[in-house]
């Protein structure tokens, strides 16, 4: 990546939503090719090798002649003509018209819970448009940051028959942790005793800030994993099965890829299971929090978006909840406006 395009100030905002864009359009003399980053979209990383841009959507294409035509998105002008043009003008308006979707549609207002589905749409989105093994070598962060969230709300809130999304919203005290045992893994995913399917988790919070550190600004860091667990001679060994998805290139060196994901504010994790995995006790889900030395701070929010999917097709979603119930856990449906339309 040339440094020249590069994001700059205030597009690295550690908080915000950052937008690039991509071609929504192609032709033989375009720069670039559908869904392929925009000529003119900057890439990241941000500091610290942050995650940036955090997602992209259309904003148009150019040819090798610098012509728009056919190749730019439509809009209206001053006068209200239809007019035809590019840049992430375009593709900006275009997020923040899905994230007031899923905010408005929220019946308790939350930023961090609406941003949070947002990205784990985008995940899901560009996994089912490219499949597993193109979306890691291809759609990395660089330019796509976590990727091109879903058109409809409907497709970002809720959930098909043969999938189940759960929605943690909680906060992790300073020098402890969350564990959630005995996962209610979907029975129909288990065959001759080991565990199939498709795992996606996404994590979101705010950290705590303070610019005097340079790039150690982010002083808290949270992180969530998923996986097995067995007792053996008294004691639980557990091995966390859902790996963090690298979203950089391998241009980056290894130790800064893991130090920018481990104070990154937003993380992805992914599985697909293809050739199965043993859980001999159960599954459980943990989140972590550590701070940066020297710093106290009590507590930090979050929000933890997990989907198990079944490729397959069959009715997970009544399964799991079912399972949830049965095991004394108090399971509510998120409570959208959309809900309340679709029982009129």
């Amino acid at each position: 990546m040339q440094e020249i395009d590069r994001i700059i100030s205030p597009a690295d905002s550690t908080r915000s939503i950052t937008v690039g864009s991509v071609a929504l359009y192609d032709s033989d003399e375009s720069i670039v090719r559908t869904n392929e980053p925009s000529p003119f979209s900057r890439g990241g990383p941000g500091a610290n090798y942050m995650i940036k841009p955090d997602i992209v959507d259309y904003g148009g294409n150019i040819s090798k002649s610098m012509c728009v035509q056919g190749l730019g998105m439509k809009g209206l002008d001053i006068n209200g003509s239809v007019v035809e043009n590019i840049g992430t003008s375009y593709a900006t308006p275009r997020a923040v018209q899905k994230f007031a979707t899923i905010l408005d549609e929220l019946i308790e207002k939350d930023l961090l819970l609406a941003k949070c589905i947002l990205i784990h749409s985008a995940r899901m989105n560009m996994h089912e448009l490219s499949g597993d093994e193109k979306c890691e070598k291809t759609f990395n962060g660089r330019y796509y940051g976590f990727g091109i969230p879903s058109l409809e709300a409907k497709d970002i809130l809720q959930c098909s028959e043969n999938e189940v999304t759960i929605v943690f919203k909680q906060r992790v005290s300073q020098g402890s942790h969350i564990e959630m045992f005995d996962f209610p893994y979907p029975k129909s995913l288990i065959n001759d005793g080991k565990c199939y399917g498709e795992i996606y988790l996404t994590l979101a919070y705010n950290p705590s800030l303070d610019e005097d550190y340079g790039n150690e600004y982010c002083r808290t860091n949270v992180e969530a994993s998923f996986g097995t667990y067995e007792y053996k001679n008294g004691k639980m060994r557990y091995n966390s099965k859902v790996p963090m998805e690298k979203l950089w290139d391998k241009n980056i060196e290894e130790p800064m890829i893991e130090h920018g994901s481990k104070w990154n504010p937003i993380k992805t994790y992914h599985r697909k299971i293809k050739d199965g995995i043993k859980a001999k006790d159960g599954w459980k889900l943990r989140v972590d929090m550590t701070n940066r030395n020297g710093v106290n701070t009590p507590f930090q929010d979050f929000v933890l978006i997990v989907t198990i999917k079944d490729c397959n097709g069959t009715d997970i979603y009544t399964e799991i909840v079912n399972e949830f119930k049965n095991k004394g856990y108090v399971v509510n449906n998120l409570q959208t406006k959309l809900q309340i339309r679709q029982r009129q």
